[in-house]
């Protein structure tokens, strides 16, 4: 599968200057788009909007800090609004933890798959704090207990979606927000 039909979302608070790698990667790739939402960072990261001097680049600010799931919501809209000749997007954190070739592949995956939902897998090893292993744990056992798969990372920020699945999505989540 071609990659220029995948965008790829970015959702991105205070980054440090490896976005600009991981971006200038992306674009080496061919990615068709790169869309960055700039969760609120503020006044002194306005190097971000430099990004899109590329044009395959796009920037979208919030004024303030949302979270990374309202900056996630922001670019999915952005992504059904603005790219309709995309097939899908693959989400990947600002930090620098989502290898390009990484995801590339889920691109990739994507393609060969059309239609399913692909997540990254990371291994967590090392100093994972407690917090995030017991709450990966804990989603893991949800999940298989829900959907009968067994995964092995459900709080990876590395997903591949498909076009047709972002409204569901997007209306979940917002019924999810209205209900905490």
């Amino acid at each position: 599968m071609e990659v220029e039909r995948i965008a790829v979302l970015i959702p991105a608070w205070k980054p440090d200057q490896s976005l600009i790698s991981l971006v200038s990667s992306l674009v080496e790739l061919s990615f068709g788009a790169i869309v960055v939402v700039d969760d609120g960072s503020g006044a002194g990261f306005d190097w971000i909007v430099e990004l899109a001097q590329n044009g395959r680049v796009r920037v979208i600010r919030h004024a303030r800090n949302l979270g990374k799931g309202r900056a996630l919501k922001t670019g999915m809209r952005y992504f059904l609004d603005h790219l309709a000749a995309f097939d899908g997007v693959v989400t990947c954190d600002a930090d620098g933890q989502h290898h390009p070739a990484d995801v590339r592949a889920a691109a990739v995956s994507l393609g060969r798959e059309p239609g399913k939902l692909i997540l990254g897998s990371r291994r967590l090893s090392g100093s994972v704090p407690l917090r995030s292993r017991v709450g990966n744990a804990l989603t893991r056992h949800v999940f298989a207990l829900l959907i009968g798969n067994k995964l092995t990372d459900t709080q990876s920020g590395l997903r591949a979606i498909p076009r047709e699945l972002i409204p569901r999505l997007l209306h979940a989540m917002a019924i999810a927000t209205t209900t905490k």
